[in-house]
């Protein structure tokens, strides 16, 4: 009986690492989304480290499947999810609101959070359990039904909260850039000589390049540079809009996630910025700044 227990961990194993790679590959730009939200890394690191972590849930589940690496697998995939608990530990600690990106499902999140840890922890429990399995038994089938039974219902019984389109109060780390502060790109401040509006975007992201048509569009208004932390610029220059890489812009600044959106005056002063993910956005954030310069603009005496 033990052996069946043991042994039905495995293919429930097979099932959820492949269901997740599955979805991330539906949406890998999504996924390397949430890789950048855990802010563990760079930026420019996320995608390569989102494409890393599909390629090895493909590679346990092949392992799991081979009766002589069986083993190697199961301990692969347990330090898969031991590393997940703790960067989700990580994020609840820094006060981060951030979607798991656990299962890559376009358009449905799960906040790291109660849903997210439990799942976790119940995947590190399965793969010490296959990782002590002496096979994985035919006659454990209906019990690994019921091991993935337990792991969906956890989504169930523990509802997930949305995620916020904005940082939340508590990551003050990655607040982005205030008015009055000074614009670092490429290591020094960005003084264009010129009001410029920086759009910080990634080309792995889905949004950043629906928002690019709203930058291109801002540009008739004020000049409009394109940002990335990423070398793949082709996408981007297709835009008709120069583009500097500069692979720190986004922790050099604070910037939580693209797309954002940085006004500057000639000498690098932020004047507004705020994230950017609508094509109307750009232009609401030239409003923004046109009421500062208002303000602050001393009205000229009479006669003058």
């Amino acid at each position: 009986m033990g052996a069946i227990v043991l042994g039905a961990a495995g293919p429930a194993l097979v099932t959820v690492l492949t269901a997740a790679a599955v979805g991330k590959l539906r949406d890998p730009r999504g996924f390397a989304r949430a890789v950048a939200g855990y802010r563990l890394m760079p930026f420019r690191l996320a995608g390569t480290v989102a494409r890393t972590v599909i390629v090895a849930e493909v590679a346990m589940a092949l392992l799991l499947v081979l009766p002589w690496t069986r083993r190697v697998g199961a301990v692969c995939s347990g330090a898969l999810f031991l590393g997940l608990l703790a960067a989700q530990v990580s994020v609840l600690r820094r006060g981060l609101r951030v979607d798991c990106g656990c299962f890559g499902r376009p358009g449905r999140t799960t906040l790291v959070g109660p849903v997210s840890l439990a799942r976790a922890g119940a995947m590190l429990v399965l793969s010490a359990m296959a990782a002590f399995a002496p096979g994985m038994p035919v006659s454990g089938l209906p019990l690994a039904a019921g091991y993935l039974v337990v792991v969906a219902g956890l989504g169930l019984v523990l509802r997930p909260g949305p995620v916020p389109t904005s940082p939340s109060a508590g990551t003050a780390a990655a607040r982005g850039p205030r008015a009055g502060d000074r614009f670092v790109l490429t290591g020094r401040v960005a003084a264009q000589g010129e009001t410029t509006l920086f759009a910080l975007v990634a080309p792995t992201c889905g949004t950043c390049m629906d928002a690019l048509p709203g930058f291109v569009k801002a540009a008739g208004r004020v000049r409009v540079v394109v940002v990335t932390s990423f070398g793949e610029t082709a996408a981007l220059a297709r835009s008709g809009l120069p583009v500097i890489v500069d692979p720190d812009v986004f922790d050099a600044n604070g910037v939580p996630w693209p797309p954002y959106a940085v006004l500057v005056d000639a000498s690098g002063t932020v004047l507004t910025s705020g994230r950017a993910d609508s094509p109307g956005r750009p232009a609401a954030l030239l409003r923004e700044a046109g009421a500062v310069l208002a303000s602050t603009t001393p009205t000229p005496p009479a006669g003058a």
